[in-house]
């Protein structure tokens, strides 16, 4: 057992400094948006002794008798982020150590407003690279470990280099990199080994389940279908899993009452403040539906094709899924979960690049491809090339993100969220944009 072990280990290290190199290879600070910037730099704040509050950028942000940015709001005299606090609090570990190197080697730089912004963007940017590789890295861990060892390479770069695991997760602090890493981490402790799992794994099961939802409360629908899953696998030691979603659950309402006086916490005042229908529920579900999966602007299927392959093959893999109940029962619930952003109003995401709400979803995508591959592998090589360039197809709209992204496609010439229309425009789309103005 050791050579194989040590023969995974050291892939694994090699998967890492493979995906980290990539995702840092830009050289830019975070790509992010209105919606990372608490996230960017909360973690400083905390680290200086301030706590989970933004006061210290006050001045900047908000000054006496400014409007509050959208992404802020004034509470009990203090300045707080609208978004999850379970993001930036995940960061701060992996900021600490760079914040103490510069202030080493460049003592003052947040005294000054240009290098704080410029240094904290690129600390932040770094930390989500990290974690993205680490995702990596756990996710062709779990592929191996599940006996998809020819599959388990290019299944996960399949994921982290042909998703917007690269342009989105690993670039900013955006909620779907700790949440997609959470779901791996739900996947290795509770569907690895032999199940029904132990105590011990339904116990850390439960706290990567919970801080799932923590970090990106949408995947609630995806943390139930985990709990029924072990309801109904091993109903007698249950209760082993649930510690970590009754404590995290308890942190994340106590905060949401406390500074924003509503169990939803501030994702209610975040669509308060648009102008348009952003956050709300009701949409066409069949406009939004096609569009979450075709458009030229945010089609899944667009800008991940490995991943509409992985699904095609459902119907040869389902019997090898059955041999790994939570992964079929996840599968199933792609359904309700592309039933809620169907009828999200701004399905689209507003100002990003790509399927950015399928992006906690990557990491199941890709054991489906894992198992597509090794189901073409044994019925010829033609379906495996296939598969292969449905990879490759994915990959190319993530280097030009990397690249090229943000272009002036979202705001110009009009914003898409006030025409939404423009995200079926194939002669001038996001990637067509981005190509035409070039690096950034």
């Amino acid at each position: 057992m050791k050579r194989p072990l040590k023969g995974l280990w050291r892939t694994s290290l090699v998967v890492f400094g493979l995906l980290l190199a990539a995702y840092l290879v830009n050289r830019r600070p975070a790509i992010g948006s209105s919606d990372t910037i608490a996230a960017e730099y909360l973690p400083l704040a905390i680290l200086r002794g301030d706590g989970p509050v933004l006061d210290r950028f006050g001045a900047v942000w908000a000054p006496p008798g400014a409007r509050v940015p959208s992404y802020m709001e004034r509470s009990r005299g203090h300045l707080v982020s609208r978004y999850p606090i379970a993001t930036p609090l995940f960061l701060v570990p992996l900021e600490a150590p760079q914040i103490w190197a510069y202030d080493r080697t460049w003592p003052g730089w947040d005294r000054q407003v240009a290098s704080t912004f410029t240094v904290t963007q690129r600390m932040a940017k770094n930390a989500s690279a990290f974690l993205a590789a680490v995702l990596g890295v756990c996710l062709y861990q779990y592929l191996r470990r599940i006996h998809l060892s020819w599959a388990a390479l290019p299944a996960t770069l399949a994921a982290c280099l042909g998703s917007d695991l690269w342009v989105v997760a690993s670039q900013a602090p955006w909620q779907h990199g700790p949440a997609a890493l959470a779901l791996v981490l739900s996947l290795l402790a509770l569907a690895t080994r032999v199940e029904p799992p132990n105590r011990r794994r339904l116990f850390l099961g439960g706290w990567t389940t919970a801080l799932m939802v923590a970090f990106r409360p949408l995947d609630l629908v995806l943390a139930i279908v985990v709990l029924a899953w072990v309801v109904r696998r091993v109903p007698g030691r249950a209760f082993w899993f649930m510690p970590g979603p009754i404590v995290v659950g308890c942190l994340v309402l106590s905060w949401n009452f406390y500074w924003f006086g509503v169990a939803e916490g501030g994702q209610r005042a975040i669509e308060e403040v648009h102008g348009h229908p952003h956050g709300t529920f009701g949409g066409n579900p069949i406009a939004g539906g096609l569009g979450t999966l075709f458009s030229p602007g945010r089609g899944l299927f667009v800008y991940c094709p490995w991943v509409a392959a992985a699904l095609a093959f459902l119907p040869w893999t389902w019997s090898s899924l059955r041999e790994r109940s939570l992964v079929l029962w996840l599968t199933m619930g792609i359904v309700p979960y592309f039933m809620v952003l169907a009828t999200y109003q701004v399905w689209w995401g507003g100002h990003t690049f790509g399927p950015r709400y399928w992006t906690d979803l990557t990491p199941l995508f890709a054991v489906l491809f894992g198992f597509a591959l090794e189901e073409a592998r044994r019925r010829g090589s033609v379906l495996v090339a296939i598969l292969l360039l449905s990879t490759l197809l994915g990959v190319v709209p993530q280097v030009i993100g990397a690249f090229c992204f943000p272009s002036t496609w979202n705001a110009k010439p009009i914003d898409v969220n006030a025409e939404p229309g423009r995200l079926w425009q194939w002669r001038d789309c996001e990637l067509r944009r981005c190509l035409l103005e070039g690096a950034r």
